[in-house]
């Protein structure tokens, strides 16, 4: 089983007994990694019927075959536990350094069961693993979780997989970040960590990889990274994902005003062109990736002067042209927001959208939204708005923080014709009206309205 560990821990919180099992040759030939041994732990592990939010719920995190390896692009890993957002089969997927520093530890995945009595985290050193209190980090954002789980191990290098205070209050569709910058954003698997007070996954590992044929190997990736320099990824590697701002809004399908729209009459001031020339401060790469398309934005001045975050197409669309905002240094900070506290930026922006029209439409009054101007291209209500969610906070807070089709249901009315979801999960970035193919996806994705 070249590729793979072999082998996999599960953690029972509630015990906190820790067990490292082999990994069945046959689940690795029938399911390969990631998403499909997520798909199969949940379904052999998580009885029927469950509240996603209980004890009862298991979470895993999973590598694929390439994870750790010299193979670009290949650092996916997956986490799926049944999603409190849709109440199906729920599964994020993230990048950065994380997955492939667990497969150096030595290990395919962690499976989690049960729940601790009190807040702690994971460390997987390669098979040292031990569950360390982690309350002096309750109400801790993700990258201060982070900066302490490493000075408390002495150690830059450990890579951290954490939850801000999204996912301990449980929004319902609480993200996971990790390396800062990296998030398994849908489907709200921050909350399930959230509601087994697990506040992070801490990861340091020493071996290599296992490969069948090193030399055929390098030579095939050689390929590949000549592949992965040519025109094809060129606009990723100058501008990042927000590349694909123009581009959608000149062929119809960029989302605007909660999907009322499918073109942004101020697009320009949103692109990735314009990004890069007025707030990216640094561009990165995942493990093994020689494209870059992380771009990291920071405000220079004004109202949110200092605000960092990495602003990619999804979280820009959805924070920016999908609640009417044009004003980059607030979706910036609306991103960092997210990221800190742990929310997805995706779900977080179009339940804004929702509740901006519902405003606009007398649904929703001033006194149901915190004092809140909250109408579309208000980029301060936008702002304020995602704050109060990411922390459950306010009476606005608590409603947006079930994501829309759950508001949908508290407001009534006609609230639900304005809840663009499928399956409970907010619609991503591409307007159904222009792209046919992304309507299939959205209506047979196995996790709600994702491409």
């Amino acid at each position: 089983m070249k590729g793979y560990a072999g082998r996999y821990v599960e953690v029972d919180l509630s015990r906190s007994e820790v067990k490292i099992k082999k990994l069945p040759e046959e689940l690795a030939l029938d399911y390969i990694g990631g998403m499909g041994f997520g798909a199969k732990t949940l379904y052999d592990l998580v009885p029927e019927g469950i509240d996603a939010l209980s004890p009862e719920n298991v979470i895993c995190f999973w590598n694929g075959p390439l994870a750790g390896s010299l193979v670009p692009v290949s650092s996916k890993y997956c986490v799926a536990a049944k999603s409190p957002l849709t109440g199906m089969f729920g599964f994020g997927i993230s990048s950065g350094y994380f997955g492939a520093e667990l497969k150096r530890a030595g290990f395919d995945g962690i499976i989690f069961l049960g729940k601790s009595p009190r807040l702690v985290y994971c460390l997987v050193d390669d098979d040292f693993i031990k569950l360390i209190d982690a309350e002096h980090m309750r109400g801790r954002t993700t990258w201060e979780a982070e900066e302490l789980i490493k000075e408390e191990l002495q150690d830059q290098s450990v890579r951290v997989a954490s939850i801000g205070i999204g996912g301990e209050r449980m929004v319902r569709f609480a993200c996971i970040t990790n390396d800062r910058n990296r998030q398994v954003g849908r489907t709200g698997m921050g909350a399930v960590m959230g509601s087994k007070n697990l506040k992070a996954v801490a990861v340091r590992g020493t071996k290599a990889a296992g490969v069948a044929d090193l030399k055929a190997l390098r030579r095939f990736c050689k390929i590949l990274y000549e592949r992965c320099q040519g025109s094809a990824t060129e606009k990723y590697r100058k501008y990042g994902t927000p590349a694909n701002v123009l581009v959608h809004n000149k062929l119809g399908c960029l989302p605007t005003r909660n999907f009322q729209q499918s073109t942004f009459e101020h697009a320009n001031k949103v692109s990735g062109e314009t990004m890069l020339r007025t707030h990216v401060k640094k561009i990165t790469a995942c493990d093994i990736c020689p494209i870059a398309c992380d771009h990291v934005n920071k405000v220079d001045e004004g109202r949110y002067k200092g605000a960092v975050a990495s602003v990619d197409y999804e979280s820009l669309w959805s924070l920016g042209p999908n609640c009417g905002v044009s004003d980059l240094n607030a979706i910036t900070k609306a991103v960092e927001i997210c990221d800190t506290n742990g929310i997805d930026t995706i779900s977080a922006g179009m339940t804004v959208s929702f509740a901006m029209e519902c405003y606009e439409r007398g649904l929703l009054k001033k006194e149901d939204t915190e004092g809140l101007e909250l109408k579309f291209d208000n980029a301060d209500a936008m702002v304020e708005a995602v704050r109060l969610m990411s922390r459950r906070e306010g009476r606005l807070g608590n409603l947006l923080a079930e994501g829309s089709r759950r508001a949908a249901e508290i407001i009534g009315r006609d609230a639900w014709k304005y809840a663009m979801q499928i399956k409970g999960m907010e619609l991503a970035g591409y307007s159904m009206r222009s792209l046919q193919t992304s309507t299939l996806g959205f209506a047979t994705s196995i996790r709600g309205a994702c491409y």
